[in-house]
């Protein structure tokens, strides 16, 4: 049980950690989206940027072109020989005039491509370094996209899990539950047996078991508080009242849990009548000690019994085994019941 419920924790806290994660890579993949479209918007510029430029520069080529044809067509004018002698003094000062102006626009028109191509270079390297940072974002996204199916794949695994544990806990706890009313039943019908009720025998006044209970406190009914000692030789591993695990739904044990470490001999605490000695569901070989008055003491879990149906024990007196010689860990389970129900045997078996 307690296994169980480290597992479900440890399940728990795998889930927390994965949500973190999810959200963690969440928003480191909303971060890429938002830079991706900034660096896209970034492009869209730079790619309208070039554009403008090349459009720019696409026209004052055009210019240039214009202005080579019309300097040559001036050239031409101007080494023409003059057959006739009718030329214009002054059309030969024109023509330079205009040549060198020609010249002048071309020089401006070479500069200006000359910037044009560089501010062109500027934009194709900047759209290169942003095509590549796009290319980076976008693997990166793919790569956060992938860790994030996986994260959820895993929390969806990790939510199995703890489903099937929260489901393995039900059954067991609905197991216990039936464990408990299967003992509750047999005890109830063992106590309404009363042909075979145990009748504690009178001990005359001033002997050493009747001084012995003058001293000891008794219980609403009057019996005497008085055992032998515990039922075997182990440490207490859960006592009466106890949680049987850290979640609060499984319940309190209702007796006390013996371990031992190797066999061990399990006696009676009290003197009574063995009114049940064999398997029950959920408590291994059983045996069940009528004390007379309503009171049973109740043993489960025993490795091999030594007593019978209707054998009468003695306080101290072996009446089982417990554990195996092979050392393995085992567990004698112990009930103290008045009437069918179970109540707390610490003081009883002065624990």
């Amino acid at each position: 049980m307690a296994e169980a419920q480290t597992n479900r924790t440890n399940i728990q806290a795998e889930l927390q950690k994965s949500e973190k994660e999810i959200g963690k890579v969440r928003q480191n993949l909303q971060n890429l989206q938002k830079e991706r479209r900034v660096v896209e918007r970034d492009l869209r510029n730079q790619l309208r940027q070039k554009q403008k430029i090349e459009d720019a520069m696409a026209q004052e080529r055009k210019i240039l072109s214009e202005i080579d044809k019309q300097r040559l067509e001036q050239i031409s004018l101007q080494d023409a020989p003059d057959w006739l002698g009718k030329s214009d003094p002054h059309q030969k000062a024109r023509a330079e005039a205009l040549l060198e102006l020609l010249r002048e626009r071309s020089a401006t028109s070479y500069k200006k491509l000359e910037e044009q191509q560089k501010q062109l270079e500027k934009v194709v390297y900047a759209s290169r370094v942003s095509g590549e940072k796009l290319r980076n974002n976008v693997s990166s996204e793919r790569q956060q996209q992938q860790k994030l199916v996986s994260e959820r794949r895993e929390r969806q695994r990790t939510v199995v899990r703890l489903e099937k544990d929260l489901a393995m806990k039900a059954t067991t706890l609905k197991k216990l539950e039936q464990d408990e009313k299967r003992l509750a039943s047999l005890v109830t019908k063992l106590q309404n047996q009363k042909k075979t009720a145990y009748r504690p025998p009178v001990v005359k006044k001033g002997t050493t078991e009747k001084a012995a209970a003058a001293s000891a406190p008794k219980t609403q009914s009057g019996l005497v508080l008085v055992s032998s000692g515990i039922p075997v030789l182990g440490k207490v591993a859960a006592s009466y009242g106890q949680k049987r695990a850290a979640d609060k739904n499984m319940g309190n044990w209702k007796g006390v849990v013996f371990s031992v470490n190797e066999e061990q001999p399990v006696k009676a605490v009290r003197a009574g009548k063995v009114v049940f000695a064999d398997y029950l569901k959920g408590y291994g070989n059983l045996l069940v000690i009528d004390h007379g008055r309503g009171y049973f003491t109740v043993y489960g879990n025993n490795s091999s019994m030594e007593k019978d149906i209707g054998d009468l024990v003695e306080a101290g007196e072996i009446i089982s085994h417990v554990g195996s010689k092979e050392s393995d860990l085992s567990v004698l389970y112990f009930e103290l019941r008045h009437n069918g129900k179970p109540i707390n045997p610490n003081k009883w078996l002065k624990l």
